[in-house]
């Protein structure tokens, strides 16, 4: 579609993207409906995959609990993406330590 060149269709079309962005910007500014209470992390070592795949889940199943709109929705996109990275990093974890002990329990008979 080409862009109308008539000053006055182009005025318009400006001010109803500015509408919009403000509307946009308002929407986002908002307070949440329904504030949820801080995530319980005291007891989790974020510094380990098992304290990080811990955190994440927690925080998944508080999203999970929210309305659904798009913010919630990109937030369990982005947290589900971490998780699966988080558990393929401990599943590695997991081979690797298995390997080790293995080729260690070889090297000492």
């Amino acid at each position: 579609m080409k862009h109308s060149v008539d000053p006055v269709v182009r005025a318009a079309s400006h001010e109803a993207a500015r509408r919009g962005g403000k509307a946009r910007s308002r929407q986002l500014e908002r307070p949440s409906a329904d504030p949820l209470s801080p995530l319980e992390v005291a007891d989790l070592d974020l510094e380990t995959v098992a304290g990080l795949k811990t955190y994440l889940a927690r925080a998944l199943l508080k999203l999970a609990g929210l309305p659904f709109d798009v913010r919630v929705a990109n937030s369990i996109a982005q947290l589900a993406t971490a998780q699966r990275n988080a558990l393929e990093a401990s599943d590695l974890e997991r081979r690797l330590a298995s390997l080790e002990t293995q080729i260690g329990g070889k090297r000492a008979a």
